[in-house]
Order: structure tokens, then sequence, then C-alpha cells
């Protein structure tokens, strides 16, 4: 019988000293609990500097004109861990973003590097952009934005922004249609159209032009060349698109990137923000300095042809 009892008395011993572990756990690990659960939603694509105790900043849509549909949200470990925010925006659903594109980052040194890429965002503008502009800026890097016409006045301060910080704009077609699928007179008129309306808000008129999908046929080679603009294709494709993964991103352009590249990207998804945001330091740590695709290809200097199509320096 004593014995029974004296073991009766050592589980409630076992059983308090338990809850005392387990109460202190629960006081002190909430931190790694949201850490833990906000890597998961993302798929684990937290940046190395990030911390979840900073509060999120928030994006707003600038524009009032937009009229897509987005997502806004990110970690807030004070009150809540995930949250999201509608606004109305048209039929295309952009990605939430990731909150590893508004951690912010301190600027490298000056560097004198010499060797040069050119970054370049196709189908915008969007709500993204200045997520994009706000990174370039930061580390006093320049970028091309290869715009669609009919979304410039929407984000009309936007292209004026990237256009002051001497980013350079030119035309990826009015609305993205396959020119290859159109005559003569209907891609010169998509052209002159998209050269027009980014002329007027940035008061100059666009040497380069990208065509959609890339296709080129001998009659969008002769409509550029009519229309004094050079065809600008890319040498290192991230497939943001596809993907929608800020780590692939990020790796698909560390791991092809060399000197001369022009980089295609799409300032259309926050996973892209994201992995730019990770990726222009690391570039210029690696002694890249990031410019427009005029001054990769050196347009002034070397009279780059109109109508001729360049891929890299």
């Amino acid at each position: 019988m004593a014995y029974r009892r004296r073991n009766i008395r050592d589980k409630r011993g076992r059983a308090v000293i338990l809850m005392a572990w387990l109460t202190l756990l629960c006081a002190f690990a909430p931190t790694a609990f949201a850490r833990l659960a906000v890597d998961a939603l993302d798929g684990g694509a937290m940046p190395p500097a990030a911390n979840l105790n900073t509060p999120w900043e928030g994006d707003a849509v600038s524009e009032a004109e937009d009229t897509r549909l987005g997502f806004y949200g990110g970690a807030d470990t004070a009150d809540r861990l995930f949250s999201f925010t509608a606004s109305p925006l048209d039929h295309e659903v952009i990605d939430p973003p990731l909150y590893a594109a508004s951690f912010s980052r301190e600027p490298l040194p000056p560097s004198a590097a010499t060797m040069r890429v050119a970054l370049t965002f196709d189908d915008g503008p969007s709500a993204y952009t200045n997520r994009i502009l706000d990174t370039l800026e930061r580390y006093g890097a320049k970028a091309t934005f290869c715009v669609l016409g009919s979304r410039v006045n929407n984000y009309a301060s936007t292209v004026e922004r990237a256009s002051r910080m001497g980013c350079e704009i030119i035309g990826h077609s009015w609305s993205h249609k396959a020119l290859t699928s159109l005559t003569l007179d209907e891609i010169e008129d998509d052209i002159s159209r998209t050269a027009s309306v980014i002329k007027r808000v940035t008061g100059t008129a666009p040497k380069l032009f990208r065509p959609p999908y890339g296709s080129v046929n001998d009659d969008v080679r002769l409509a550029a060349r009519r229309q004094g603009a050079a065809i600008i294709m890319w040498s290192v494709d991230t497939l943001d698109w596809s993907s929608r993964n800020a780590d692939r991103v990020y790796n698909a352009i560390m791991s092809e990137v060399k000197d001369g590249s022009i980089i295609l990207c799409h300032d259309m998804y926050a996973t892209t923000a994201a992995a730019v945001n990770l990726a222009v330091p690391e570039l210029i740590k690696r002694g890249y300095q990031l410019v427009t695709v005029s001054e990769l290809l050196g347009f002034d200097e070397n009279g780059v042809t109109a109508g001729v199509t360049y891929r890299n320096k």
C-alpha cells in the first residue's frame, strides 16, 4: 500500500513538472510558431534578412484609374499571422505579394563594376512596378520597362517615376496581341500608338521595341524599321510568369547571368518583385552594374540599327 501511494505521488510530481515546462514554452515561443506557419504559407521563401517582428508595410494602389483585381497582405505577429485585403482591379488576378519584398536593405557601397546587365520587365506597368522601382532606387540601379500602351495612362505616375530614375521605357505593343498575326499597317499603327503614349507621359520617344511573345516576321521588322525602333529580345528567361516562385526566379537570374545579359522578367507578379529585391544587391556584389538596354547596347555610341533584333550585348 505504501508503495502504491509513493508511486502516485511520483506520477503527480512528474505531471506538475511537465505542466510547468509547457507553460514556459507557450509563454516564450509564439514567434517561433508564427515563423514556421508563415514559412509554410509562402513555400519557405523568406529572405535571409527578414524579421517577422518587423511590421509589414502594406501597399495601396496609387492610381485611381486602376481596374484590376489584386490582393495585398503580409505577416504581422502582433495581432494576425497573415491577412489579405482585396482591392478593386480587371479580369486578371495578380498573386498576393510575398512579404519578402517589403523588407528594406541598406544600400551597397558604390562599385566600379565593369560587367553590365540589363533587367527588363514586360507587360506592365502594374500594382507591383513601384516595388521593383523601390529596390532599384535603393541600390542605384536601372532597368528597362517594356510597357503595354493600354496600361500606361492608368499608371502614369509610376511610368513618370521610372523615367525620372533613369530607367528606360519602351513599347511592348498596345494590348499584347501577337503582331505576326496582323497586317503591316496594323503592326506599324500598334508600335506608333504605343510609342506616342510613352512620349506623352515621359517626354521621350522610345528607340527600342519588344514584340509580344518575341514573335517576329518580316512585317514586324519592316514596321519597326519604319518607326525607328530596334527590336529587343533577351538572353536570360526567368520564366517568372510560369513558376510564380520568388526562389526560382532568383535562381534563374543568378545561375544564367553573365556580362551583357538581357534578363526577361514581368512586373505583374509579387513573386517577381520579391525575387528582384534579392537579386539586385547580389548582382551588384558579384560585380555587375545594372543598366538600361540602351546603355548596355551603347545605342547612341554604336548606332544600333532600327528593325534589327538584339538579344544581348
